[in-house]
C-alpha cells in the first residue's frame, strides 16, 4: 500500500509538471484573443498549483504510523466502471476535491462570462 501511494505521489507530481508545461502556448493564445479575465483566472489558478505542489515537497509521510493509512475502509463508491472502497479519509479528501472542483469551475466560468466567451470548460487549462 505504501509503495502505491508513493507511486500515486509520484503520477500526480508528473501530471502537474506536465499541466505547468502546456501553460505557454495556452496564455499566448489567451493574449491573442484578448481574453484577460480567463488570464488572470489561469494565472491565479497556476499560483494555486504552485501552492499545491510546494506543500507536496514539504509533506512528510510516516505512513507506518499515520491511523488514516491503515483504517478499513467503510465507504464504497463507483467510477467510470470500477466499484472502489475507501475509509473516512479518503471519503473526507474526495468531498474535498469535488468542492474544490467545482470553485474552479466557477471561476473559470465567471472569466469566459466576463471575457464574453461561452463557457467551455475543454479549452480551460484548470480542465
Amino acid at each position: 500500500m505504501i509503495q502505491q501511494q508513493q507511486r500515486q505521489i509520484a503520477d500526480y507530481q508528473r501530471r502537474l509538471d506536465e499541466q505547468q508545461r502546456r501553460l505557454a502556448s495556452q496564455t499566448a493564445q489567451l493574449e491573442q484573443q484578448r481574453r484577460m479575465a480567463q488570464y488572470r483566472f489561469q494565472q491565479a489558478y497556476l499560483e494555486r498549483l504552485r501552492e499545491q505542489e510546494e506543500r507536496l515537497r514539504q509533506r512528510q509521510i510516516d505512513y507506518y504510523n499515520d491511523p488514516y493509512f491503515y483504517t478499513a475502509p467503510v465507504y464504497r463508491y463507483y467510477r467510470e466502471g470500477n466499484y472502489y472502497e475507501i475509509n473516512q479519509y479518503g471519503a473526507d479528501a474526495l468531498r474535498r476535491a469535488i468542492d474544490i472542483g467545482y470553485e474552479e469551475g466557477f471561476r473559470a466560468g465567471e472569466a469566459d462570462r466576463l471575457d464574453g466567451w461561452r463557457a467551455d470548460y475543454y479549452d480551460n487549462y484548470a480542465f
